[in-house]
């Protein structure tokens, strides 16, 4: 028990035991006294308390994140600062893993996750990228242009229903704020899950920042492996663009699947997805296509039953409707990448943060289950599956219009020769 256990803030949130820390902060379970629900509690950690434009900046962006209110995104419900200057984040406790829990979990049994599986966690987080990219201030009307800058396995959870949910915006960005900003812009995130231009050309990270970083993920979860171990691999990507670009390509892959990370790897931004919304569709095309039956979120529910709540991990190959591939793969991401040993020159100094360890996940000892709020969604957060109907209605209309065009030129072609013959 930490020195901020059973502490009551505001006489209404009592933090019950640790959950979690990262190099930003420490996450609680808690409860909320008056609405008797749990709650996730999270506290800047105490050496970053005394950096007051630190403090400044993290409350400013918690405040933009408030206004968030999408299915696929974690709710933050308070912000709270005592007399001390500690700040603490009220938000929605999520009971579930994140995804790289789920993925250290196939790889020491053996497992690869199902390209489907993978397919459907990466577009409903694109889903959610989109969301806060586009989402409108009210007070403004003007775009929030939310940037998350640390897209990983760790800020995605997995519920216990099968709801995918982006986490940790606490070190996301304003991307108007940030250009009055930008010869004090820090680099931010984890460098596994960095973009070229982010180390090397010093540029302000955007929403296509993030669909790098989104692109890695996915790759992870279809290989096992990380594509990028340290900052030379970063570095070494964004130098040898054509070399890298042919490291990531995976014959294992379905085709689909390896064009959209091809799409979402491109060094080049320009030449990236430009939105997470284009990412999505592809992503749902993809989807489109299986023919097994049976709901993803019901696959999901499986998978984290059979591989990450019980005590005891399955041996042998796993339940059909789980959807895994059985593979060869290493327990340790941290080994050499496929291009660490290519020539790196002109590298660009950029002060880096030194490298925090993993966030370590604590078992809550609460035997309650506890379920989230469902939260309804307006007609802008459903734009992308609509886009999707779209485009197989616009399909069938195009084949209609091709058969109707083939008869017309038919009967015309019949015409012609009918006058000069004399057929009738």
């Amino acid at each position: 028990m930490t020195p901020f256990d059973n502490t009551i803030l505001d006489n209404k949130y009592e933090i019950v035991h640790e959950i979690k820390r990262g190099g930003f902060g420490i996450v609680y379970f808690g409860l909320d006294k008056r609405l008797n629900k749990p709650i996730a509690i999270k506290k800047i950690v105490p050496e970053l308390v005394g950096e007051e434009n630190f403090l400044e900046m993290f409350h400013e962006e918690a405040l933009n994140v408030a206004k968030l209110n999408h299915n696929n995104i974690v709710h933050i419900y308070d912000l709270k600062k005592t007399t001390d200057g500690h700040l603490y984040i009220i938000m929605e406790y999520i009971d579930g893993y994140d995804l790289e829990k789920i993925l250290r979990s196939l790889r020491k049994a053996g497992q690869k996750m199902s390209p489907y599986l993978a397919a459907y966690i990466i577009a409903e987080v694109c889903v959610a990228l989109d969301y806060a990219n586009q989402r409108l201030d009210t007070l403004t009307n003007k775009p929030l242009n939310l940037v998350h800058q640390d897209v990983s396995p760790s800020n995605i959870m997995i519920t216990r229903h099968g709801g995918v949910k982006l986490i940790d915006f606490g070190i996301s960005s304003v991307k108007l704020h940030q250009k009055t900003e930008k010869k004090s812009t820090k680099l931010r995130g984890k460098i596994p899950y960095m973009a070229p231009e982010q180390l090397i050309r010093g540029n302000i990270p955007d929403h296509r920042t993030d669909l790098f970083s989104l692109g890695l993920v996915l790759h992870e979860a279809l290989s096992g492996q990380r594509i990028f171990n340290s900052r030379e691999d970063v570095y070494a990507a964004g130098k040898n663009a054509r070399m890298f670009k042919k490291a990531v390509k995976d014959p294992s892959f379905p085709q689909p699947l390896d064009k959209i990370i091809s799409n979402a790897l491109e060094p080049d931004i320009r030449q990236r997805y430009q939105s997470a919304n284009r990412m999505h569709f592809d992503l749902v095309n993809y989807l489109r296509s299986r023919k097994e039956s049976g709901e993803m979120v019901d696959y999901l529910v499986a998978l984290i039953h059979q591989y990450c709540d019980r005590k005891k991990r399955p041996q042998g190959p796993p339940a059909t409707p789980i959807e895994l591939t059985r593979g060869k793969t290493s327990t340790n991401t941290s080994g050499t990448s496929k291009w660490s040993e290519i020539e790196i020159i002109e590298e660009t100094e950029v002060n880096i943060p030194a490298k925090q360890k993993s966030p370590t996940d604590t078992k809550i000892t609460n035997k309650t289950v506890y379920t989230t709020d469902p939260v309804f969604e307006s007609d802008e957060y459903i734009r992308p599956v609509i886009d999707v109907i779209r485009a197989s209605v616009r399909d069938n209309k195009n084949k209609i219009l091709q058969y109707c065009f083939g008869f017309i030129l038919i009967l015309f072609v019949f015409g012609i020769l009918d006058t000069i013959n004399g057929w009738t």
